[in-house]
């Protein structure tokens, strides 16, 4: 699972650098901190929702689960396995460097 994990979680996140690239110079520091955690933090979620579908019998284990706890439980545990992992601190790294980057380009 930790391969999918992290072959999802940077194509994503690549994905979303190349997304932002124009706006993430013209907000204030602070801001890009904030969304760059948030949107770290969600791109780890989702990503660990997908690459349980790469395990041998995700989807079948996957629907399972969320028939016996339900949809509400299993997302909150990808969440919070996703904060455990820091998915926030890598976007918000990953943005800072990206103002600056951008900084630097103008």
């Amino acid at each position: 699972m930790r391969a999918p994990y992290t072959v999802i979680f940077f194509v994503l996140l690549f994905l979303l650098l190349y997304w932002l690239w124009d706006t993430v110079g013209k907000r204030s520091f602070v801001a890009i901190v904030v969304i760059g955690a948030l949107l770290g933090q969600s791109l780890a979620f989702l990503s660990i929702f997908i690459a349980n579908l790469f395990i041998p019998n995700g989807i079948e284990r996957t629907i399972k689960t969320i028939s016996q706890q339900g949809i509400l439980n299993v997302l909150f545990t990808d969440f919070f396995v996703a904060f455990i992992l820091g998915g926030w601190l890598i976007g918000a790294v990953a943005l800072v460097a990206l103002k600056l980057t951008a900084r630097r380009a103008d």
